[in-house]
């Protein structure tokens, strides 16, 4: 028996398009009724749209009420649509602010039109105009009021977005302070990009750092030839110091054994720093560093596991081992300053540890990979071909950046040392002039009377092996636009810095909020394939590049034989042999070749494959899904 019950084929249609009214009648009620109500729900892993614990921990701190006025030019026909999205996500964070501060920040948004009262108050402030070839300005700023203090952000640059809360969070900071922090910074090489003759390290730009530092703390420049440090400094920074004065020396010893915190950068190869040459072998902070148990080593760390694609001296690219690229598993994830950092580069960096006999407690920062090993830098020099010929890992990790905490020793409790000055050595004749030309009649025992050491504390010293982290093109690249330059940071060598700075000098809670600053995700699955493929070739490689040595060695001993009185007399065995280690000769060096297009082909072809997977595997599992359960929900036919 069969049901022979006919619908009218217009009913469906009718009850469809209800259904569909309904449902839109719904969305639209829901819409209004809840326009104002914010409700959020962050669905990614790391909360990078929620408020941090940094920022919610400073929030709770704000004595006085804060005002901060968002000035955002939302005009569709003028403003492009990238800067446009991004103004809108920025005050959706702004109104996390002001709900997350329990009503001590005020949120005003304000969307200047041209040649009216806001705009005329966004130039009071202080925020930049943004000119559009209509000739109309448009602006992307804010400026946060609390009492008699006011702190602007003349221009949220879109390139920084990762960064945004970190820069909120410091101007609420900024304007809640009295003071900044003072930090005194002595440097030997050309940071500041002050005039200076064409080859001598003078001219070019001021290291970006700098910039980014003034806006937290108060930055003094302190010269190694004066006699003492500026007062209440809350963080002494010695960027790579060629020269100290004796006096100085005991000043920065006396600081620190009172309590002072230190940054030191020592790099046994400064590659930005055109003065460097092939050294300094020996810092003017040796001395110190003997007192305090601290030991440096000024040979520069290669590691294969952490290799960088250089371009090499034959201009080709390759991995070149002291070009270190560090991911998280190199940082110590149980340090505040390095907690949830994701990528370091450090080119031809040394190395550091605590001594045997030290008083001091010292924990890891950076590290190497075990697959490691220490080279002269005049070695590294000279090209990877001669490091991999001889590199043997050690299979132990160098400490690349380390805090020391505790007391620190008095180096010299007599006063200054009694020497004309401590300057590196091997660091050219111009600064050795430099040394003789200072005046020789320093009044080293009215030094002694004046810098006598005060009562000790417990300090801590935060120690990088390497300066050229922090040269701009190694960590960020500029664009510009509308007149504007715009800073992208591609890893975390800044953010490691001014980790440290703000830890040292007392401004930690920031930390929490710029380590949230993701720069990087690599596919951690094709790089341990690469390293897998690096170390598979490499002793393939030493071996080739060994065999290849002796044949050359064995040819020119030969080739030796046929000059002078013995040159017409070589036997028809040695022309044999010579001819044999030629043609094996050129033999390995073809061997060799196919070797390294190997490696490259290996280390193409994983991550060729890694990378499909990763980009066709969701799309594949979503598409089987929807065929599965299409399948399973089709109409059986109709029985009989």
């Amino acid at each position: 028996m069969t049901d022979k019950t006919k619908k009218h084929p217009g009913a469906g249609l009718k009850k469809s398009l209800a259904m569909l009214g309904l449902l839109f009648l719904t969305l639209l009620l829901l819409n209004i009724l809840f326009s104002n109500i914010r409700i959020r729900w962050d669905a990614t892993s790391d909360k990078i749209h929620s408020l941090s614990p940094g920022s919610i921990a400073i929030l709770k701190k704000l004595e006085e009420p804060v005002s901060i006025r968002y000035y955002f030019s939302d005009d569709p026909m003028q403003m492009p649509v990238h800067f446009r999205a991004f103004g809108r996500r920025a005050a959706d964070l702004l109104k996390e602010y002001e709900e997350s501060s329990g009503g001590k920040i005020r949120l005003e948004i304000i969307h200047p039109k041209p040649d009216s009262e806001e705009e005329d108050w966004a130039r009071t402030y202080g925020i930049e105009p943004l000119p559009t070839p209509g000739g109309d300005n448009l602006y992307l700023g804010l400026v946060a009021i609390s009492g008699d203090r006011e702190q602007t952000i003349a221009f949220i640059d879109p390139a920084r977005e990762a960064s945004l809360e970190y820069d909120i969070t410091r101007t609420l900071t900024q304007i809640s302070r009295a003071e900044k922090p003072q930090v005194g910074i002595l440097s030997g090489m050309n940071i500041y990009g002050a005039p200076g003759m064409p080859g001598m390290g003078g001219g070019g730009s001021r290291w970006f750092f700098l910039k980014e530092m003034e806006k937290t703390v108060r930055l003094h420049t302190i010269d190694g030839d004066e006699e003492d440090l500026p007062e209440k400094l809350d963080l002494l920074i010695l960027f790579q110091p060629d020269y100290l004065s004796p006096s100085m020396l005991h000043a920065i010893d006396a600081y620190v054994s009172s309590g002072g915190n230190l940054m030191v950068f020592s790099d046994p190869a400064a590659v930005s720093d055109p003065m460097s040459g092939y050294g300094p072998t020996e810092s003017p902070l040796d001395p110190l560093f003997e007192a305090w148990g601290i030991e440096k080593d000024d040979r520069v760390v290669v590691d294969f596991h952490a290799a960088t694609r250089l371009m090499g001296q034959n201009n080709q690219v390759e991995n070149n081992p002291s070009w270190l690229s560090l991911d998280a598993s190199a940082l110590n994830r149980d340090h505040l300053i390095t907690a949830t950092l994701n990528s370091l580069l450090l080119p031809m960096a040394g190395t550091v540890s605590l001594g045997e006999n030290s008083p001091l407690k010292a924990e890891v920062l950076v590290s190497s990979s075990e697959n490691a090993a220490l080279f002269d830098p005049a070695e590294v020099r000279m090209g990877m071909e001669n490091v991999r010929r001889s590199f043997e890992a050690e299979g132990k990790r160098y400490p690349l950046a380390m805090i020391f905490a505790g007391q620190f020793p008095v180096a010299f409790p007599d006063g200054p040392p009694e020497e004309e000055g401590i300057q590196a050595e091997s660091i050219g004749e111009d600064k050795a002039e430099k040394t003789d030309g200072r005046d020789k009649g320093e009044k080293l025992s009215e030094g002694k009377a004046e810098t006598a050491v005060k009562k000790q504390k417990p300090a801590t010293l935060v120690f990088i092996a390497d300066a050229d982290l922090l040269f701009d093109a190694y960590y960020m690249s500029r664009q510009s636009f509308l007149g504007f330059e715009m800073a992208r940071v591609f890893n975390d060598n800044l953010n490691f810095v001014l980790n440290s700075v703000e830890m040292l000098s007392g401004s930690p809670d920031l930390i929490h909020v710029r380590t949230r600053d993701v720069t990087d995700r690599p596919f951690h699955r094709v790089k341990d394939l690469e390293r897998q493929a690096e170390t598979r070739w490499l002793s393939r490689e030493q071996a080739l590049l060994q065999r290849a040595e002796e044949a050359s060695m064995r040819i020119q001993m030969l080739e030796s034989q046929k000059q002078g009185e013995d040159a017409l007399v070589l036997s028809e065995e040695q022309e044999a042999e010579l001819r044999r280690f030629n043609e094996e000769r050129m033999r390995i060096n073809q061997e060799l070749k196919e070797v390294r297009r190997n490696l490259r082909s290996d280390i193409d072809d994983l991550g060729t494959r890694i990378k499909i997977i990763n980009m066709l595997a969701v799309p594949l599992l979503v598409a089987g899904a929807g065929i599965i359960l299409g399948i399973k929900r089709r109409p059986e036919p109709p029985h009989g």
